[in-house]
């Protein structure tokens, strides 16, 4: 396992850098096709469903009828696994953004990604998860080998990325939001970051990059104007072609892709993170406060039907004296490597308590499995945590929040 000891970020890797190594021309996929393996992710992999044929054959290996009891041990495991995955790749995203604006990397950054990284590695986690989404694709896209064939596989993801799979307003087989491309990607960084499956992840970065810069021409984020609001956060699934938004012709994805294909993986990673730096700008709602944002608890109460939970935080200036007139905004999503509308997803603007504190409380879908991201930032102050909220299985009864800090460097005043 690689640790981040300087900021050449988690992202650069080593000397051995894999470039993609892709077949001159390969068959395209029928939309069926394409349909027939989002589905398989979504019906497997959703911590909501945690079922299937990939996931025991992973968590119960050689065991060819799985009693219901061992379906749900397996369920158990893998929704532990994509939480403490979420964890790492939370924390490389956190890096990224310092990276995207050209800022060194503080040091309280580097241990937080450094500890999430060997906690993932160490029970086995990311290898695990890494297993199941391979599994599954070399299911539905085959090279006859014995692995995946990744131009069949970038067919089926550029199509998706298009909304061509799409069904209904908004449907079933497109992604909830430009952040969960995101969120993807960084699951693949940390992954090549341990050197797990790097061949397979270094193979699939293009296909992530090309969706994340389709999906977010095709569902274009609100304008700018919209004071307080990321781009992140509003190029979603209901934003489908508004605002003059066109899918993509077949040859400006194969242009695309081509352009894509040809760069390393430390070169891919290096251009996400510069989309992410827009992505992650917007107007200042008031005047700049250079204030701090802290997250004071993440805490859940009630149970399955009836739960809700509740984010605190703070803002003080740089004296540590309490802001009480900020604006905070916050987002929220439950977790998944490619999550459907439909899927749990909150955002708004958390109330002034008093003291600097401000406070939220969400309530919970009554089948919420798993657990969910979120992220609080601040455009007066420049500042965000993000973190990772664990629902534990119907025997825990805690919740265990990780909240990570990350600081947004850029600024743009609103004309």
């Amino acid at each position: 396992m690689r640790t981040l000891a300087s900021f050449r970020a988690p992202l650069i890797l080593s000397l051995a850098v894999l470039l993609c190594t892709w077949p001159l021309a390969a068959a395209g996929v029928t939309v069926a096709d394409a349909t027939a393996f989002f589905k398989d992710l979504d019906d497997q992999l959703l911590p909501g469903n945690a079922k299937g044929p990939d996931i025991n054959a992973l968590y119960n290996p050689g065991v060819a009828n799985p009693t219901p009891a061992q379906i749900a041990t397996a369920a158990a495991q893998y929704r532990k696994d994509l939480g403490q995955s979420k964890g790492a790749a939370a924390a490389s995203s956190n890096v990224e953004y310092y990276k995207g604006h050209g800022r060194e990397v503080p040091k309280e950054i580097v241990d937080a990604y450094n500890d999430a990284l060997k906690k993932a590695n160490d029970s086995g986690a990311l290898d695990r998860i890494s297993k199941v989404q391979f599994n599954i694709m070399a299911k539905h896209f085959p090279n006859g080998a014995g692995g995946i064939d990744v131009v069949k596989l970038q067919d089926a993801i550029t199509k998706f990325a298009n909304g061509t799979l799409r069904t209904g307003a908004p449907g079933t087989r497109e992604m909830n939001g430009l952040g969960d491309w995101y969120d993807w990607k960084n699951v693949a960084a940390v992954s090549i970051a341990s050197a797990i499956q790097t061949q397979n992840w270094s193979k699939l970065l293009p296909s992530l990059q090309a969706g994340l810069e389709i999906y977010r021409k095709v569902y274009p984020p609100k304008p700018a104007a919209a004071a307080g609001q990321l781009p992140i956060q509003t190029s979603i699934a209901e934003r489908f072609m508004t605002d003059g938004a066109k899918q993509f012709t077949q040859a400006e994805i194969d242009a695309l892709t081509q352009d894509l294909n040809g760069l390393t993986t430390a070169q891919i990673l290096n251009r996400e993170a510069g989309k992410l730096k827009d992505d992650t700008t917007a107007a200042l709602i008031g005047p700049p406060n250079n204030g701090n944002l802290a997250l004071v608890s993440a805490t859940q109460s009630g149970g399955p039907g009836a739960m809700t939970f509740t984010i605190l935080a703070s803002v003080t200036d740089p004296t540590g004296t309490p802001i009480s007139d900020d604006t905070i905004d916050f987002i929220m999503s439950e977790w998944g490597l490619e999550l459907p509308p439909g899927t749990f997803s909150a955002s708004g603007v958390p109330d002034a308590i008093g003291g600097g504190l401000y406070e939220t409380t969400v309530l919970a879908p009554p089948n919420l499995q798993g657990g969910g991201d979120f992220l609080l930032f601040d455009t007066n102050a420049e500042a965000s945590v993000s973190g990772v909220i664990a629902v534990p299985e119907p025997a825990a009864a805690a919740l265990l929040a990780a909240a990570l800090p990350v600081v947004f460097w850029t600024r743009r005043r609103r004309s």
